[in-house]
């Protein structure tokens, strides 16, 4: 009989259970290895504010700084008793890493490799990288830069020849899902009035100006005049101003769009996914990227002004550059739909995982 393998075991440390989105998809990524039966997963946070709110430690989870304020230790802390507080702390630290048995470490922001200095067996050291730091990492100890793989959303071009690991930054979004459906969609644009056999640009935004809207407007021009592509346009927004709302209605008249030009008011969220594209060309880049993700994730092409926080998978247009934004257009509405729903996986991050060969990978760095 072939002997059956012991499950991987994977120790995931990280700063804090708080509202990061990195720390979103980091508790989908453990949630994924708990379904497992190859994986065991253990997940410690540095430190936590327990006080019953949103950032609470996870269930099963462990807080670091507990050691430090185990009622024993607190008793011994100063003077004479420092010594032994600090053996006890290494001794119930040593049993909690035996208790785990660790293969390999994720170390959230590179932080919290000195919770293995006890282990004396070998661990695979996964070193991750987010966009946003972690409250409270002064507190810690430099973190890693590096180690035998590096974690992030996108190739990390300081890694040299260390393995990247990608752990996108798309993740389920039930408000946009249903927009991911043909018939969802239909039923959006009939209450709006648009053909439901067309394809539809959507854009939003309040300030005409700040939002871009007339840069909306000409970007569909030239869609339409330089490439011969025709879609529908939606703007929501421009409610608390007639006048800007008729200025945009003339322009859009004035640049050929005619009966493709859609004006309503943002009534509901759900509105900003009924189309096959979205295109802000803001003036002053910040677009929400809540937003851009949720169309991302039912499969829309997505055209921002260009920013730092603007997600890989959008065309980033440089500032008022209507040309560029229409020839992003034009390649983006060119391509399928379907094919790009299926590309933003993590709708389903076992799917993603899986088809990424994440655990396989992972599980070779440790020799297994």
């Amino acid at each position: 009989m072939t002997p059956v393998s012991e499950p991987l075991s994977i120790l995931v440390v990280t700063a804090r259970p708080d509202q990061r989105r990195s720390t979103d998809v980091l508790r989908l990524l453990v949630e994924h290895l708990e379904r497992r039966s190859d994986t065991r997963v253990a997940v410690w946070f540095l430190r936590c504010d327990q006080d019953g709110g949103d950032d609470d430690p996870w269930p099963g989870s462990r807080v670091v700084d507990d050691l430090r304020t185990w009622w024993p230790n607190r008793l011994l802390i100063g003077g004479p008793g420092q010594r032994t507080a600090a053996a006890i702390q290494g001794l119930r630290l040593r049993s909690w890493l035996r208790e785990v048995d660790p293969d390999v470490a994720l170390l959230d922001d590179g932080l919290g490799n000195r919770v293995l200095d006890p282990w004396p067996r070998p661990v695979v050291r996964l070193v991750r990288t987010n966009p946003e730091p972690p409250r409270g990492a002064e507190m810690e100890p430099p973190p890693l830069t590096s180690g035998d793989a590096v974690v992030s959303a996108v190739a990390d071009r300081t890694a040299g020849d260390v393995p990247h690991l990608q752990l996108p930054v798309l993740r389920r979004r039930s408000l946009a899902l249903p927009m991911a459906d043909p018939a969802g969609r239909r039923r959006v644009r009939s209450r709006l009035g648009i053909p439901e056999d067309v394809q539809l640009v959507v854009g939003w935004g309040e300030d005409a100006w700040i939002d871009g809207t007339d840069l909306f407007v000409r970007t569909l021009w030239a869609l339409g005049e330089r490439h011969g592509v025709r879609p529908h346009a939606l703007w929501l927004g421009l409610s608390s101003d007639q006048h800007e709302a008729d200025r945009i209605r003339t322009e859009a008249d004035r640049c050929g769009l005619g009966d493709r030009f859609h004006l309503h008011p943002l009534t509901e969220e759900i509105e900003r996914y009924a189309g096959d594209a979205v295109l802000l060309p803001t003036r002053v880049p910040g677009e929400d990227t809540e937003l851009i993700l949720n169309a991302l994730c039912v499969g829309q092409v997505v055209v921002a002004t260009r920013d730092d926080h603007l997600p890989d998978q959008a065309f980033a247009m440089p500032p008022l550059d209507v040309e560029a934004a229409a020839t992003a257009l034009r390649d983006g509405l060119a391509g399928n739909r379907d094919e790009r729903f299926e590309r933003s996986r993590l709708l389903d991050i076992d799917q993603w995982l899986d088809h990424a060969g994440w655990v396989d990978r992972i599980a070779r760095l440790a020799g297994r």
